[in-house]
């Protein structure tokens, strides 16, 4: 029986093999990361002030981000790489039966030997520290940031940037100002940021960053994802109705 979720079920932790989208399916079995609410919410805020020409994924998993940059953006051309072989793998699977799969390369590369021009680069980095690492060599290497640290992250960015590109990210809420500051001490300037939070009693639990090597004014949004009484908010439905049958 063919699974079908609602927008009232936001994808916090997926244990059918696939997810299925408005415009495509993704398969997310083999992958490193399975599909969730951080990856979509990346996918579906990253890049509103720009019209980007070239995106660059970095660490694409199953290639959740790519296929939303791919749908939000028709004139782009979205590079999705990871250091997985079985994610790299299985993204290329979910590109070739999507609608854009001219679109979309994907390879297993490292960030940090990778090269290019891009107005756009969008990640769901990294990000635990702790050293009690995840139970695979997989998963550690997706979710830790002993293969790609924040400063790595923004460097090599920095070199890959267009005029006027932008670095976005989703990271937890409590390591924002550690990458803010990271950020600004490369020259990277925040030019937006979203504190999300699961409802409005709780405090943010993951905030979203767009930063750019140009000055601006910087825009500060918060979005909460669930009402007091468990339903989707309409700012999240707002971000999200485009993807979520």
């Amino acid at each position: 029986m063919q699974t079908v979720h609602q927008p009232s079920d936001p994808p916090v932790a997926m244990s059918s093999p696939y997810f299925r989208f408005r415009q495509f399916t993704v398969w997310h079995d083999r992958s490193s990361l399975r599909v969730g609410t951080d990856g979509v919410l990346i996918g579906a805020w990253a890049g509103q002030s720009i019209q980007p020409s070239h995106i660059l994924d970095v660490g694409t998993g199953c290639g959740l981000i790519a296929l939303m940059m791919a749908q939000r953006f028709p004139d782009a051309h979205i590079r999705g790489i990871d250091i997985d072989a079985a994610s790299i793998g299985q993204a290329r699977d979910n590109i070739a039966a999507s609608p854009w799969a001219d679109r979309i390369d994907v390879e297993q590369a490292d960030f940090n030997q990778t090269s290019g021009a891009y107005d756009l680069i969008v990640s769901n980095p990294p990000y635990f520290y702790e050293d009690t690492l995840a139970a695979t060599s997989q998963r550690t290497l997706a979710r830790h940031t002993i293969t790609l640290t924040f400063a790595q992250l923004i460097s090599k960015s920095l070199t890959m940037l267009s005029a006027g590109g932008r670095l976005a990210v989703i990271l937890p809420h409590s390591a924002a100002s550690a990458f803010i500051g990271t950020a600004a001490t490369y020259g990277l300037r925040l030019t937006c940021r979203c504190d999300v939070c699961s409802n409005p009693q709780r405090p943010p639990r993951r905030t979203m960053l767009e930063l750019a090597t140009q000055a601006a004014d910087t825009n500060l949004q918060t979005l909460v994802i669930r009402t007091d009484d468990n339903r989707p908010t309409d700012e999240y439905l707002r971000l999200t109705r485009d993807f979520y049958l």
